[in-house]
């Protein structure tokens, strides 16, 4: 019985793997077919062929749209860990595909850099707790910028939110790096020195301005804490959870 199983599956999933989307090229098809690790994780966790077939479908029909897999190979991963219900990953897949479909409109209206990145950033963020009116103003507000430090804002931006900052604060220090040219990745991770200042009486206002005054510089966010009077030392081992 157990050979028959494994012998459904597996016609399951050479079918999905020759299946090709329509209007799609056979190497197109062959790029979205889902990883070997995940295909073997399906195989071993999921007994029903309809619910390995629903959610190996949903990593292709992402590809097939243009989103970066891993995302969506990573969910079903984490959920078949976690002992989720395929039904349940199936609708959490469905959920997150809608949003990075959200953030490709966003971006296309907005006419921002794209890239396998910036739509997994953006994705998540329409995913996760973000408001949508939040990241299209944004997105909208620095479209011009380099995909770089585009990408370094966002996480950035994302990060500050998930730690309550202000988005108005947010915006006027994005504003000060972009015009200086000082976006570097180290910015991405400012919501550390934010956590830490505010562990030690220094309000997120204050902090802004320090780190304005950093950024028109040319300056890190190593140089922020400094001024605020603690080091990188008082950073390690930060949570960037709340």
């Amino acid at each position: 019985m157990k050979r028959r199983c494994s012998l459904i599956l597996l016609a399951v999933f050479l079918t999905l793997w020759t299946v090709r989307p329509a209007g799609a090229s056979g190497e197109a098809a062959e790029a979205c077919a889902p990883s070997a690790a995940v295909v073997g994780q399906v195989e071993r966790g999921v007994a029903d062929p309809a619910d390995a077939r629903a959610l190996l479908s949903r990593i292709e029909a992402a590809c097939a749209e243009g989103f970066p897999p891993a995302p969506f190979e990573g969910k079903v991963a984490e959920g078949l860990a976690k002992g989720v219900s395929p039904a349940r990953i199936v609708r959490t897949l469905d959920a997150k595909l809608d949003a990075f479909r959200d953030g490709a409109v966003v971006l296309r209206d907005c006419g921002a850099p794209v890239s396998p990145q910036i739509l997994t950033v953006l994705g998540e963020g329409m995913f996760g707790e973000a408001p949508p009116a939040m990241l299209r103003d944004y997105v909208c507000a620095y479209a011009s910028r380099q995909a770089g430090p585009f990408l370094t804002g966002l996480e950035m931006t994302l990060l500050l939110h998930r730690a309550g900052f202000d988005y108005g604060l947010t915006r006027t220090l994005l504003d000060a790096g972009f015009e200086s040219g000082s976006l570097a990745p180290p910015w991405r991770y400012f919501v550390r020195v934010v956590l830490v200042a505010r562990q030690r009486g220094v309000t997120d206002e204050t902090v802004t301005r320090t780190a304005i005054d950093v950024a028109r510089g040319g300056g890190s966010p190593s140089d922020v804490s400094a001024r605020l009077g603690f080091t990188d030392r008082d950073l390690s081992g930060r949570s960037l959870d709340r």
